[in-house]
């Protein structure tokens, strides 16, 4: 098999979001920035663009209001732009490549605030950058703030990036949770950007690539709404009633009643079927549908006392197994959402307009911007 890389296929698009009035993130594509636009292209390996040019992609999250953010993500992505394609990187090595992306990077830091020493309605502006530095077969990656680089590898997805923010350093320090950060109030407040002080530092390195990978560069507008893990309707609703009975809110034949779904039958039917062993004492042939409908009342335990506490006994060891398994099952079953995007049969274009279609129907606060790159 030929693991030679032969070609990307790359698409970028942008989106205001549902409550923003203007766009203030921008993404770079070779050296075409755009805001509002969609890009969707292949490119040739070996390209003579590609082979003594290389090729530069950014995504950039301006900050700093309807003038400044706007500002600072298109001009910051010019600077990087105008530098980079102005020499050519035939016979450059690694340690001159990563060099070479940080000064570009400080230049257009510097650039920037010099513009807000001179321009008082840009105060407080700045930008948060990632790109991908795709050159002589190798690809560089490059960040600051909270923008992200993932990696979408054999079914799964791999954030590449460490975030430049105070809530990663709090969950590097141990004092945060890694789940809890969605919900921290302070999760936007990023270390790190371009255009705010002289004290900006890049994080610059070479990425593993190779053929069959898909990378992902988004602002954080999509990765907060999308990055996180959800369950299926049907088991999403199966886990409420389990936390539920767990409560004393619910009975065994409501979850009976659920595992008996079409729905979960149709798709879940291995694991239903391992489930099924945890029926213990009851015959093999009524499954643990049965077993949680028969065992739903105290009732039917039968007329003598020590018979009663016995089967009861039982009941709770046979009880504490299925809920076990059941709750293994369902955490196993849980999707992140862009994981399950990009593993859909459908085209780049498709995958990237599905994400920020996500997006908006979930009410990102925020503009999305993302560029998808299929190494073939």
């Amino acid at each position: 098999m030929d693991d030679t890389i032969k070609g990307i296929n790359i698409c970028g698009l942008s989106d205001t979001g549902p409550t923003r009035e203007l766009n203030e993130d921008a993404f770079l594509i070779g050296s075409i920035i755009e805001r509002t636009g969609q890009i969707d292209l292949y490119i040739d390996m070996n390209s003579l663009a590609m082979q003594e040019q290389g090729l530069l992609v950014c995504v950039a999250d301006g900050m700093g209001g309807l003038t400044g953010g706007a500002f600072a993500s298109t001009n910051t992505l010019n600077v990087i732009s105008r530098q980079y394609y102005s020499r050519f990187y035939k016979n450059i090595t690694p340690e001159e490549v990563i060099d070479a992306i940080k000064k570009y990077i400080m230049k257009a830091n510097s650039v920037l605030i010099d513009a807000t020493s001179q321009k008082p309605e840009l105060q407080a502006m700045g930008t948060t950058l990632v790109g991908l530095n795709i050159l002589n077969n190798k690809f560089y990656r490059f960040h600051v703030g909270d923008s992200r680089l993932y990696q979408f590898r054999d079914g799964y997805l791999n954030q590449i990036t460490t975030d430049h923010s105070l809530a990663q350093q709090l969950v590097d320090s141990g004092h945060l949770h890694h789940e809890d950060v969605a919900n921290y109030s302070r999760k936007n407040e990023i270390t790190n950007a371009i255009g705010i002080d002289n004290d900006c530092k890049p994080e610059i390195d070479l990425v593993d690539v190779k053929k069959g990978d898909i990378l992902l560069l988004c602002s954080d507008g999509l990765s907060n709404v999308l990055d996180h893990y959800e369950l299926p309707k049907e088991l999403s609703e199966l886990s409420i009633l389990i936390r539920e009975l767990m409560n004393n809110k619910s009975e065994l034949c409501t979850i009976a009643n659920a595992l008996s779904n079409e729905e979960i039958q149709k798709v879940y039917p291995e694991s239903i079927e391992k489930l099924d062993s945890c029926g213990g004492h009851q015959q093999k042939k009524s499954g643990i549908l049965n077993f949680l409908s028969k065992n739903n009342k105290v009732d039917e335990c039968g007329d003598n006392r020590t018979d009663s506490m016995k089967y009861l006994t039982e009941f709770r060891e046979d009880f504490q197994k299925f809920h076990k398994n059941l709750s293994m099952f369902i955490e196993s079953k849980k999707q992140n959402l862009i994981e399950t995007v990009l593993k859909k049969p459908i085209t780049m274009k498709e995958k990237l307009q599905t994400l920020i279609d996500m997006g908006i129907k979930r009410r990102a606060d925020d503009n999305m911007t993302a560029i998808l790159i299929e190494v073939r």
